[in-house]
């Protein structure tokens, strides 16, 4: 499989190849991280703030300072989400995220499998029903 891109904004792309994927930019990239079955989609923050996979639950990576053109990601503070130690609460394991969209500042829509859709604050990772 080659290497697939999954959202681009400004000088940053996410891209996965298999199940990894990774926030790429010229001359350097940084590991986000592995989801079962490859990531379906992926959001960079436009105020660079953070950036999310999703696919197999969501992985959501935080920036400080933000992304900017002078000021590359070293690392990132890593949360995950309906995966791991923070399972949907209807008893599965993990739920399967098939699309995000960004709402406005740290909210984003996602829908997951069975065409339910749910509000997520990636600051917090507090979700609801939207």
């Amino acid at each position: 499989m080659a290497v697939q891109e999954l959202c681009r904004q400004g000088g940053y792309v996410i891209e996965h190849e298999y199940e990894t994927a990774w926030l790429r930019w010229q001359g350097g990239k940084l590991l986000i991280g592995d989801h079962y079955g490859d990531p379906t989609c992926a959001l960079i923050d436009p105020a660079g703030a953070w950036c999310l996979t999703a696919g197999e639950g969501v992985i959501v990576c935080r920036f400080s300072p933000k992304l900017s053109e002078q000021d590359r990601p070293k690392r990132c503070e890593e949360a995950e989400l309906w995966r791991g130690n923070l399972p949907p609460p209807d008893g599965k394991k993990v739920w399967f995220v098939e699309s995000v969209s960004h709402l406005s500042g740290n909210r984003v829509r996602l829908l997951v499998d069975g065409g339910r859709s749910y509000d997520v604050d990636v600051s917090t990772l507090e979700w609801g029903l939207a």
